[in-house]
């Protein structure tokens, strides 16, 4: 299948439950109830003076609902797609991706308390301007810029460890040439001794041929 194909394919894949989710008001009780009272429990920490009725947060100078949307599921859902969107990263690499996760949930709880902190200075015409620098922009970016780190860092993994490879496959060569080397050498040396006995023969049948000669005078 065509690369370009499968990604198409895979997109879509990732993408619809978000869109049929989202048709339906997903909600998951527990889940907003956690994070109702993680949302408190840092309330509290800053000592900021507030009123809970179910999801309904009042303070002196605004009050808001904290909606399911609030927890980021969307967001969270959307970053673990484009974890699972490109092709050819190991399954280890993509669940090592996955703990951006917890870093983004601490941004969403303060980004909730830094929006209810801020309210109590600011006019409620100022909110839409906050929720969307915190929520809309502040937020897809965080997204995207640790997914384009862990995403350019895979790649760049790719590209060490082929050096690592060319580096460890280099001295092999090299190794090889001086093996070569060596057996050119040896040969060269026995081809020299062959040619010094030749020489050495020939040299013991002169003074065997001169003696004889010798011999023969003699008589």
């Amino acid at each position: 299948m065509n690369q370009r194909i499968e990604l198409i394919l895979r997109a879509i894949f990732l993408i619809t439950p978000l869109i049929f989710l989202s048709s339906i008001s997903f909600h998951v009780p527990f889940l907003h109830q956690i994070f109702l009272h993680q949302i408190f429990w840092l309330l509290n920490l800053f000592e900021i003076q507030f009123q809970a009725h179910g999801y309904y947060i009042m303070t002196s100078n605004f009050s808001s609902t904290i909606v399911f949307d609030c927890i980021g599921w969307k967001q969270f859902y959307i970053f673990c797609a484009m974890i699972f969107l490109p092709i050819g990263i190991d399954l280890s690499y993509r669940l090592k991706g996955l703990l951006i996760l917890i870093p983004l949930y601490i941004y969403n709880l303060f980004r909730v308390v830094a929006t209810i902190s801020l309210m109590e200075f600011l006019s409620y015409s100022y909110f839409e301007l906050i929720h969307y620098l915190l929520w809309d922009f502040l937020f897809l970016v965080l997204i995207f810029l640790p997914w384009y780190w862990w995403h350019l860092s895979y790649n760049g993994n790719i590209k060490t460890g082929k050096k690592i490879l060319k580096k460890k496959i280099k001295p092999q060569t090299g190794k090889k040439n001086v093996k070569k080397k060596n057996v050119k050498r040896k040969v060269k040396l026995q081809n020299r001794k062959k040619v010094l006995n030749k020489k050495n023969t020939k040299k013991k049948i002169g003074l065997k041929t001169g003696k004889k000669v010798v011999k023969k005078n003699s008589k």
